[in-house]
């Protein structure tokens, strides 16, 4: 079946166009804030080491190697 109101099925495809870019935004924002919270989980499971001057510690280099 053809549509032949040009307007009414401009208006229907501008609606439907619409349509997928709040879904597109809703994903972005969805995505976002489950970045921000897998971050701030993350976070809280780092160990904050202080360092003191004078006091020895061990280096290690990027594989994992005791060098002095």
């Amino acid at each position: 079946k053809l549509n032949y109101n040009y307007q009414a099925a401009g208006e229907k495809r501008t609606l439907q166009l619409n349509e997928l870019e709040e879904i597109r935004n809703d994903a972005y924002e969805n995505s976002k804030i489950y970045k921000e919270e897998k971050k701030s989980f993350h976070d809280q499971s780092i160990l904050h080491k202080a360092f003191h001057l004078g006091q020895k510690i061990l280096l290690f280099n990027s594989r994992l190697e005791l060098f002095l």
